[in-house]
């Protein structure tokens, strides 16, 4: 016979309540730990998000440094005169450039980097042997590299000496020169609520050629005169 306590309750155990309120208590703690584990998978999975995006601007940065670093200077032939195969616009960069190792045994690479209408900043690449892609200004003929998806805008801007004002400053436009300029900007922006930051990418090119440079008739480069 169970002994049972003033007011009924039994000596030893629990009542069926109490029961029923422990599993409740269990199954809210259970229930919360569950939605803590979620809420941090979410969030190693956002971290984890945000650092591929940061790694691929970086990344991103890293080539058109190496790429833009190594522009060559190179004769426009079809001009007649000494200015330079390189075409430099605020929504667009054309130049010539030493061959990436899976692009050998060619020694030079046309690069273009533009803003494709789909929204990718693309570099395109054509082998200076392409003669016909150099002088077309569609892309018919050069290959497409994405670099980076879904930007809102691209914009250059090129630092060296302005032909009228004899100044040195930061320019919009830079072609029919006879040499590179000091620097190259690099801007990209990104949509609203995009996690990805682009810092401005000043490029110095490693090669600077004299205005008083002449044309080699084997190489079309052009070379610094006596």
């Amino acid at each position: 016979m169970t002994r049972r306590r003033p007011g009924g309750r039994p000596a030893n155990g629990f009542t069926l309540v109490e029961l029923l309120v422990s599993l409740g208590i269990l199954g809210l703690l259970a229930g919360l730990l569950a939605s803590g584990v979620g809420l941090s998978g979410r969030l190693s999975a956002g971290s984890a998000t945000a650092r591929s995006a940061t790694d691929a601007v970086a990344n991103t940065q890293m080539l058109l440094r190496e790429r833009i670093m190594r522009l060559t200077p190179v004769a426009d032939l079809s001009s007649g005169d000494a200015k330079l195969s390189l075409r430099g616009i605020p929504a667009e960069f054309q130049f010539v450039g030493a061959a990436s190792a899976q692009q050998q045994p060619d020694s030079l690479y046309n690069y273009r980097l533009t803003m494709s209408p789909a929204g990718d900043l693309v570099l395109y690449t054509a082998s200076d042997l392409a003669n016909e892609a150099i002088a077309d200004r569609s892309l018919e003929g050069w290959t497409p590299h994405p670099l980076l998806r879904d930007i809102a805008g691209l914009d250059f801007a090129y630092y060296g000496t302005d032909p009228l004002t004899r100044q040195r400053r930061w320019q919009p436009f830079w072609r029919d020169r006879r040499e590179p300029p000091e620097l190259v900007r690099i801007r990209v922006n990104f949509r609203t609520g995009d996690p990805r930051d682009w810092p401005d990418l000043v490029i110095r090119p490693r090669t600077t050629v004299s205005p008083l440079c002449r044309i080699d008739a084997q190489s079309g480069r052009c070379e610094a005169g006596a």
